[in-house]
């Protein structure tokens, strides 16, 4: 009877470790990045971005890593400016089911800026993130540029 209560129980791990195997392997099959997920690893390490706010040239270190097992971008960006009074982080990921991107911009203006998800679409290198707050949408373009 021992014998056989060693038997089930070692096939019923048996079964537990392929089913665990079958999973991993159907989650590993889930994980390949699309084409616009993949435009987020670009994004990743130092980098500068530049450009202008309200007609203004702006210019920011930028820190981009995957963050949350790898479900989101998160840019850190802080301004080079003498004062750098201007702090960010920027969380972007990319919804497959919706094909589109979303981004939550949190700084050291607090929540209020906070409580807006803008939803964005890419066209090759440029990336539109539109942010709908109560005042007007604020639109915010990323547009990589290759190193030469």
């Amino acid at each position: 009877m021992l014998q056989d209560l060693r038997r089930i129980r070692f096939g019923m791990i048996g079964i537990a470790l392929i089913a665990l195997a079958g999973a991993a392997v159907a989650v590993a099959a889930d994980t390949r990045l699309s084409a616009d997920d993949a435009y987020l690893d670009v994004l990743q390490g130092k980098w500068i971005m530049s450009g202008t706010l309200g007609g203004k040239p702006v210019r920011y270190v930028a820190d981009g890593r995957r963050v949350l097992q790898g479900g989101f971008l998160k840019l850190h960006l802080l301004d080079t400016g003498a004062s750098s009074q201007y702090e960010a982080d920027v969380f972007i990921g990319y919804d497959p089911k919706a094909k589109d991107y979303i981004a939550n911009w949190l700084d050291r203006f607090g929540a209020a800026g906070a409580r807006v998800i803008a939803q964005g679409t890419r066209k090759g290198p440029q990336l539109l993130l539109t942010f709908p707050y109560v005042d007007g949408a604020f639109r915010d373009t990323l547009r990589h540029v290759a190193r030469r």
